[in-house]
């Protein structure tokens, strides 16, 4: 019973059998522990001493069980000081209980708080945990903050709100621990660094715990238990990398009597010696490209062409509409690519066409009542028919907004490539097509709900967490830094707090809280629930604390 009482004291523990969800904490260097004082080699050998003791003793003293795992602990060191002949270190810790079953890390219970350790330290500079102190829950929660912790850690306890390194360093200690039989001490995160662990014969590899997608060529087998594919990434290069059959994949490969040259989509993590690992792997639906015998080298050289001499942006697209089944998925994706450029890169001479002489005028004129933008091609207007008729043959659409019209790239022109992309590419035209279809504000304002706001950002934060190799990686978070000011701020005109109140809505609490309960797991989600225990301890009004953490994620 003594240990569950040390489990409720703190508001930031979560118990989960199913998905191990852990409270988010601020963000940290990887690899790093935050302590100004050591900078000499003599103080980095005691802090070392600090870090191990703390961690034994936590993994001990904390040693709750759901599932009937091993409990693993990794924490931040803020500092520590020397009070009436006693070492008090001042961290944030997080703990997770995992277990190895067919072949896969299982987690359980987690714990993730804010401690005061006490020790003391003998002759030989060996340091013994005699206490420790937690901070209370609920209301009294920041006020015991400021009780335990000094003045110069106490803010960034209370706007802590990620702890994703602490986790990956946590899990890579359940791995090493599972594999080689070590739980690791400090250095259990560099685990490729020892001579003895082998290596991937490829530096295409993941962090561990990220589940991947890809495309490739299946090479063939290495051994029983390995295969060499050549991963097509979005550059359009090819990278021949190792692939490891996970349980799961193994039984069943045989059956898909794959030959040297065969195109696959693949989805791959890694392990604790950095190797890759298959979780899933089947025939590319796209496998039937180069058909009819065409000649994909002059088509490319053709298509080089056309962009190098600034053709039209309809000759462009018509090119690719014609060609791009002909080609391989590396030509596929160079295509796709270099054809949304010239899109870009025309978008301001079309816009151009857009305000000149009295077009506005004429837009207004036909489409002031009732207007439909899916009915905007139907214009009997010899002159916005013109333009209409380049602006859609372009692969751009119509948009409005305060009462101007105006061209933007239509994604969902794209959607007739999918077939012929990589995966990463498939899912980008996907999410853009999102975009395109359904601006998420006009106006200042949001023109869709908060729900939707919150799912867009969680397919976008995925994106970027799966294909971070992808061409368009960068395109994606600069979209996803978007949808987090939307989700924590608003727009001027629909503010996530109220000017007038500065409270929360309650239908926008029970989305947030939703969103956050049903998506276990979830970078994006994640974010989103420790913005919510911040503003439900501010009693969902927006307060310093409520914005220092929503400053913090941008």
């Amino acid at each position: 019973m003594k240990k569950k009482a040390l489990i409720l004291v703190s508001t930031v523990f979560l118990l989960s059998t199913a998905c191990g969800d852990i409270t988010s904490v601020p963000q940290m260097e990887v690899d790093k522990v935050a302590v100004v004082e050591d900078k000499n080699p003599k103080q980095s050998n005691k802090q070392d001493n600090i870090d191990d003791a703390i961690s034994t003793y936590l993994e001990q003293k904390f040693d709750f069980k759901a599932i009937g795992g091993v409990v693993f602990e990794a924490h931040e060191l803020y500092g520590h000081e020397i009070k009436d002949s006693k070492t008090y270190a001042y961290i944030w810790s997080v703990q997770q209980e995992y277990k190895y079953t067919d072949g896969k890390l299982e987690n359980g219970a987690g714990l993730s708080i804010p401690l005061v350790l006490i020790m003391s330290v003998d002759r030989d500079n060996k340091y013994t945990v005699l206490d420790y102190k937690a901070p209370k829950d609920g209301e009294q929660y920041a006020s015991s903050i400021k009780e335990l912790f000094p003045k110069e850690y106490q803010e960034k306890i209370l706007t802590r709100t990620n702890s994703a390194e602490l986790e990956e360093i946590v899990k890579q200690k359940a791995q090493n621990y599972f594999i080689s039989g070590s739980k690791g001490g400090s250095d259990a995160k560099n685990t490729d660094s020892r001579n003895t662990q082998p290596s991937s014969t490829s530096t295409t590899t993941v962090k561990d715990g990220d589940i991947q997608k890809g495309m490739g060529i299946y090479t063939g087998l290495i051994d029983g238990n390995s295969i060499e594919i050549k991963i097509i990434k979005s550059s359009g290069e090819e990278e021949a990398a190792a692939f490891r059959f996970s349980e799961q994949v193994r039984p069943g490969f045989d059956k898909l009597a794959l030959k040297t040259g065969d195109r696959v989509e693949l989805e791959y993590t890694t392990n604790g010696y950095k190797q890759n690992v298959l979780m899933s792997i089947k025939r590319s639906s796209g496998e039937n490209q180069g058909k009819n015998g065409q000649d994909k080298n002059k088509i490319m050289s053709d298509f080089k062409g056309i962009i190098a001499k600034s053709s039209s942006i309809s000759d462009v697209a018509k090119f690719v509409d014609g060609n791009i089944e002909f080609v391989s998925t590396s030509d596929a994706v160079l295509m796709a690519i270099e054809f949304e450029k010239a899109q870009k890169a025309y978008l301001p001479k079309l816009e151009e066409k857009y305000y000149k002489g009295d077009i506005q005028v004429k837009f207004g004129k036909e489409y002031s009542k009732d207007f439909d933008i899916n009915k905007i091609y139907e214009t009997k207007d010899s002159v916005l028919k013109k333009l209409l008729d380049e602006t859609k043959a372009g692969g751009y659409r119509v948009e409005t907004a305060e009462g101007m019209f105006f061209p933007t790239i239509n994604y969902e022109f794209y959607k007739k490539y999918k077939p012929y992309l990589t995966l990463d590419l498939k899912e980008y035209v996907d999410i853009m097509a999102t975009e395109s279809n359904k601006v998420p504000a006009k106006d200042a304002a949001l023109v869709i709900g908060f729900d939707e706001v919150l799912r867009r950002a969680q397919v976008q934060g995925e994106f970027i967490n799966r294909f971070k190799d992808s061409a368009k990686q960068n395109d994606v978070k600069e979209l996803y830094k978007k949808y987090v000011i939307f989700s924590l701020f608003g727009c001027n005109n629909t503010p996530l707090f109220s000017y007038d109140t500065k409270m929360m809505a309650e239908k926008t609490r029970a989305v947030y809280k939703e969103f956050a309960a049903s998506n276990p797991g979830d970078s994006f989600a994640e974010v989103i629930k420790g913005f919510m225990d911040v503003v439900e301890r501010s009693n969902y009004k927006l307060t310093d604390l409520v914005e220092k953490y929503r400053n913090n994620q941008i």
